[in-house]
């Protein structure tokens, strides 16, 4: 969602994590998730915005918000019904394309998420689909999860993090928010 109010629900997501960071004597040093709307991410990484965690906040490059939108208010609705909201938007009568992270086509993202971003706190990436295939094909073998295709954006950004510091000890967390059981059928795209 895009309200702020539903950040505040979410919040449990980054609450949770930074207790299981304290249960394991950890901290986080980055904190990477997907964006759709922003609630969830948001949720993620408020808790931690006072602390010193990078955060980075991976989008679909078909659907480029913050790299390529504008900040300031506009419609959350395509209908203009709605109020108006300040926040990272590429229009609201941009039209998706028909991706194959449904839950990243959202014009726009949380006002507080926007805020964030617009004063870099927060960083921004795109990530396309053959980048996003890889990465979730990597983890799938890997770690015996199957990763929802929105979250398959923040498993990408991390590997890309991760190669930038090969040798680093750095704690990267990364929000793997939903399961891709019901998208097995994209694991073929792209396959050589």
């Amino acid at each position: 969602s895009v309200m702020n109010s539903v950040i505040t629900h979410q919040s449990i997501i980054g609450l949770e994590t930074a207790k299981q960071l304290e249960m394991e004597g950890e901290e986080a040093d980055v904190m990477i998730g997907c964006v759709g709307g922003g609630s969830n991410f948001s949720g993620f990484v408020f808790p931690f915005i006072s602390g010193k965690a990078e955060m980075i906040a991976s989008t679909a490059e078909e659907v480029p918000k913050f790299t390529h939108g504008k900040f300031g208010y506009d419609f959350i609705d395509t209908a203009g019904i709605l109020p108006q909201l300040k926040m990272f938007s590429l229009g609201a009568g941009f039209v998706p394309p028909g991706i194959y992270a449904g839950g990243l086509r959202y014009h726009g993202a949380a006002p507080a998420l926007s805020m964030l971003i617009h004063s870099g706190r927060i960083k921004a990436e795109d990530v396309g689909e053959t980048e996003v295939l890889a990465a979730m094909r990597l983890f799938a073998s890997t770690q015996g999860i199957i990763p929802a295709p929105e979250s398959g954006h923040a498993i990408a950004s991390a590997i890309r993090y991760a190669k930038q510091e090969p040798q680093s000890k750095k704690n990267i967390i990364v929000n793997v928010s939903g399961h891709g059981l019901l998208d097995l059928s994209i694991f073929s795209r792209g396959e050589k």
